[in-house]
This record gives C-alpha cells, structure tokens and sequence, in this order.
C-alpha cells in the first residue's frame, strides 16, 4: 500500500537518546558531507537496526545520493534517478512523506522502480522531504527488506532526522549563496577599481575629461567585442610597463 502523509512543520523530538546523539554530531563533525554521511548511519540506526538509509538531494537539477549508511540504500536511490520514478522523487516533487509498505503492490504505480527494487530485496520505504524555510532540499530514504515493517515511532523519528538534514542543507545552501554574492562584491570592486584607473591614465593622456575617457573605453570594448574590464586592465598594464625601469 502507498500512503502519503504531509511533511513535519518543525521539529518535535520524541526520543531524547536521538537528540542526543544529533547534536553530538554536529559539535563533532567537520563538514557538511561528513554530517550527513554520519546522519544516514545514525536514522538507520535509531530507526531500526535493519534499515538503509539514503540522502537524496539535488545539484543541478538533478537528483543525487549525498549520504548512505550502505551499499543498499545507495543503490535503491540510484535505482530511482535511472527510472525517473519513485517514492524518493515523489517526495521531493510533492513534499509530502511516502510510505510504500510493500514494494510488490507498487508495480503498476512504479514498474520500472518497483520491479528492481523488489528484486534487489526491498520490501518497504519510508521518504520523506526535507523540507527548510518552505523550500524542499531532497528527501531522507528509510529501506527495509520486510514489509509492513514501518510503525508510527519509526514514522515519527523519520520526521526527526530529516528535519535535521534539512536544517544542516539549508544552512550550507545559505552560506554558499553569502560567499558568492561576497565574491560577486569584490569582483565589482575590483573591476571598478581598475576601470577607473585606466580613466585616469586616458584623461592625463588625452586631456579630457572622466566621461570622454570612460566613452573611449566603452567604444574600444564594442569594438573589440570584450569585456570593459579587460580592456581597462590592458590598458593600466601597458602603463605600468612603460614607467618600469629597464633592466
């Protein structure tokens, strides 16, 4: 049977054990990769021993496997991206928590999924998003070889983890939005700089003003189809080696 729950609003811990053992990974973890890969051991882990757990997530718009705890979650993922379907696609696409407790029940809903999942050995799925700030990062995916074997505690600790994951995503995405609008800055700054630079040197050249020397080099770029910035570097270049001393 395929049941579709809404995603977890926010976090609503149940098992202080879990709590625990989360926020000993982040103070002990040194990077996100290494967050995630220890959070995938620890959802199976704290779920049930039996479990696989996979992180899906995207990067380019494509679906990717971030974390495992085994070979047999990363696979069951894989398995999903090359079909194009899935209850982890389904998931991220939707927002909503799917449960497949039994995978054989799937095959006219997700036959070309279905079909190897079931005969790689899965019996049930959990997949549910992870979700941050109203925005869907990917989705954390529970395997069990049986089915019928999710409960509501294992549904409950699912909504846990991925919370988890999605905060420690969102916060990454965030951080790597800062750092590159703070390059696009100094990139800006930058440009401006030798830009105006090269004004100075066409004023004292040509004796004329910032706005007859910024023109010249605005038609010498349309001219020579490149960039502003380029020619303006040329330009305080060939300068600064005609006032170099000889060697």
């Amino acid at each position: 049977m395929h049941i579709e729950r809404n995603a977890p609003t926010g976090l609503a811990f149940g098992d202080d054990a879990s709590v625990v053992q989360l926020f000993e990974l982040l103070m002990v973890t040194e990077s996100l990769d290494s967050f995630l890969q220890d959070l995938a051991v620890l959802a199976a882990r704290r779920v049930d021993a039996q479990l696989s757990c996979g992180i899906t997530t995207r990067v380019d718009h494509h679906p990717i496997t971030v974390a495992a705890s085994d070979e047999f979650a990363a696979n069951l993922d894989e398995q999903q991206y090359a079909a194009g379907e899935g209850p982890c696609l389904h998931a991220m696409e939707t927002g909503k928590t799917v449960e497949i407790t039994n995978i054989a029940y799937e095959l006219d809903r997700w036959q070309n999924y279905g079909t190897h999942a079931l005969a790689h050995g899965l019996g049930a799925c959990l997949a549910t998003p992870l979700i941050a700030a109203d925005r869907c990062f990917g989705a954390l995916n529970l395997y069990s070889p049986e089915p019928e074997s999710f409960t509501e505690t294992d549904y409950a600790r699912s909504e846990d983890l991925a919370a988890q994951a999605a905060g420690a995503i969102a916060v990454a995405a965030r951080l790597a939005q800062q750092a590159q609008l703070s390059q696009q800055l100094r990139n800006a700054l930058e440009s401006r700089a030798v830009i105006d630079q090269a004004i100075g040197i066409i004023m004292g050249a040509q004796h004329c003003d910032a706005e007859t020397a910024f023109n010249t080099l605005r038609t010498a770029s349309q001219h020579r189809n490149e960039k502003l910035r380029d020619i303006a570097a040329r330009v305080v270049q060939t300068t600064i080696q005609k006032h170099q001393p000889p060697r």
